[in-house]
C-alpha cells in the first residue's frame, strides 16, 4: 500500500488559496492517514496472532500424535516400524513452524519499515510502533549472564557466555 497515493500529504486542494481550508483539509488527511494506518496495523497484528495460535495448535497436535505412536509401540500393539513416522512428522511440523515464524518476521519488518515512518509523520512522535525494538532490547540471556563474569552461576551454560 502506498500511503501517498491514498492521501496527499499537502492536504490542500489544487488551486485552493484559502489557508483555513487548507489547514482543515490537512487535518482531515492526517486523520484519514491515521485511521488507515491503525486499521492496517490491527489487521497485520491479527494475522500474526492467528499464525501464532496455529503454530501452538500444531505443536500440541504433533506431541499428541507422537505420544500415541509411542504408546502403541511400547504396549507392543503396533509394529516398531511405526516409529519411522516420527521423524517425518517432526520435519513437517518444523517446516510449518519455521514458515509461520518467517511470516511473523516479515510482518514485523513491514510494520517497522513501512508503517512506523508514516505513524511518526502523522503523530510527530518518534515513540510510536516501538514494540519490536522494545522487546528485542528486553530479551536478555540467562540471569547469570547479566552479572559480571566473576559472579558466574551454574545456571549459565558456560562462563564465557556471561562475560
Amino acid at each position: 500500500m502506498v500511503w501517498d497515493d491514498l492521501v496527499r500529504q499537502s492536504g490542500a486542494a489544487q488551486g485552493d488559496e484559502d489557508g483555513h481550508t487548507a489547514r482543515r483539509l490537512a487535518a482531515a488527511n492526517v486523520d484519514n492517514r491515521t485511521n488507515l494506518l491503525v486499521a492496517e496495523y490491527n489487521a497485520i497484528r491479527a494475522v500474526m496472532a492467528q499464525k501464532s495460535a496455529a503454530s501452538h495448535t500444531l505443536v500440541g497436535a504433533y506431541l499428541t500424535v507422537v505420544a500415541v505412536i509411542l504408546g502403541f509401540v511400547v504396549a507392543n500393539r503396533a509394529d516398531p516400524r511405526l516409529l519411522l513416522a516420527v521423524p517425518v512428522l517432526a520435519a513437517i511440523s518444523g517446516i510449518t513452524i519455521l514458515r509461520r515464524r518467517r511470516d511473523r518476521e516479515a510482518a514485523n519488518t513491514y510494520i517497522r519499515d513501512v508503517l512506523r515512518p508514516v505513524a511518526v509523520e502523522c503523530s510527530a512522535d518518534d515513540r510510536v510502533f516501538r514494540w519490536d525494538d522494545f522487546y528485542a532490547g528486553r530479551r536478555t540471556p540467562a540471569p547469570c549472564c547479566t552479572n559480571s563474569g566473576s559472579n558466574w552461576s551454574s545456571r549459565c551454560p558456560e562462563p564465557s557466555a556471561c562475560s
